[in-house]
């Protein structure tokens, strides 16, 4: 038998519409979208439009393409690896409206377009014009917990990004802000402070997504269909009902118990990908898994997620 870890989390990935489905993305499927890969970022163009930013370090390019699948896309090209979230290029769009104060989930297709290399992509939700001495730089992620020693973003998950086209979801908790866009550790290591502070609606009246490449050269990457909405762990209309779910392996099959009728549980991998996807039929779901690794269990109808790691 493998050994198997379960950890609770925060973050759930079953892709659904929450009961407050407003959207919060303006042409999410890049229709409008005109990015020149040569043009530079004006000084904040309004809100609701796709625009580009070249970043320092000028490590890459980012434009409007056509894909063969999914029509108007933005594309970036990487040439160099970088991690410096600050500084590398980006693309993004201002939020046009306001949200209230609750957990949303940002969700996109996404594909590599380099077949030689898989790319790592860095999303975040950033407030307007911050900079690294206003100490208010992002929006939380749900599943970062703060340690001073932590080697985790709090603002930006890193996401790799596999060929063809693939749904991935990010939850960010938009009662929280985080006062950095490093890791706690290299605050730690650099004298400066970490903090994760309440939002206000400041800083919910003008922000922004940012999508850009993670240190990896060649890690080319296209993206389409981006969409924010409430999240289905919506701190003010919360998911009820069930039993606890649990989880045990024997060989490559996970069992789910702890269900009730009509649960819905998808399985995906640890970068989001959709692996297994269906409603219960009782209090118990079987699912068989190729091979191990780690594994991301979410009933949606309970609001609760398993982290199972699978050795």
């Amino acid at each position: 038998m493998k050994k198997l870890s379960i950890f609770f989390l925060l973050l759930a990935v079953c892709p659904t519409i929450s009961a407050q489905n407003k959207e919060f993305i303006t042409d999410g499927g890049m229709a409008q979208s005109n990015i020149d890969p040569l043009s530079k970022l004006a000084l904040w163009p309004k809100k609701g439009v796709w625009f580009s930013y070249w970043g320092s370090n000028k490590s890459a390019t980012i434009g409007t393409v056509e894909d063969s699948d999914q029509g108007k896309v933005i594309q970036e090209y990487v040439f160099t690896a970088s991690k410096q979230v600050d500084y590398d290029p980006w693309f993004g769009q201002r939020i046009v409206d306001v949200p209230a104060a609750d957990i949303y989930r940002l969700s996109f297709k996404a594909k590599a377009t380099n077949r030689c290399v898989t790319p790592k992509i860095a999303v975040t939700l950033r407030l307007k014009g911050t900079y690294v001495w206003k100490k208010r730089q992002a929006f939380k992620l749900v599943e970062f917990v703060y340690s001073p020693t932590s080697n985790e973003l709090g603002g930006t998950k890193i996401l790799e990004i596999a060929e063809g086209w693939n749904t991935y979801y990010v939850d960010f908790d938009l009662t929280k802000v985080v006062s950095s866009l490093s890791e706690p550790s290299w605050d730690l290591k650099n004298n400066r402070e970490y903090h994760i502070l309440e939002a206000t609606n400041d800083d919910r009246s003008d922000f922004y997504l940012t999508i850009q490449s993670y240190n990896v050269a060649g890690g080319d990457f296209a993206i389409d269909d981006v969409s924010l909405q409430v999240s289905p762990l919506s701190a003010v209309n919360p998911v009820n009902g069930g039993e606890q779910m649990r989880a045990q392996v024997v060989g490559r099959k996970i069992m789910i118990n702890g269900l009730s009728q009509d649960d819905a549980i998808c399985l995906t991998d640890e970068a989001g990908r959709m692996m297994f996807q269906q409603k219960s039929k009782g209090k118990e779901v079987a699912i068989y898994v190729k091979t191990s690794g780690v594994f991301i269990v979410s009933n949606q109808t309970q609001g609760k997620t398993l982290k199972i790691v699978v050795k």
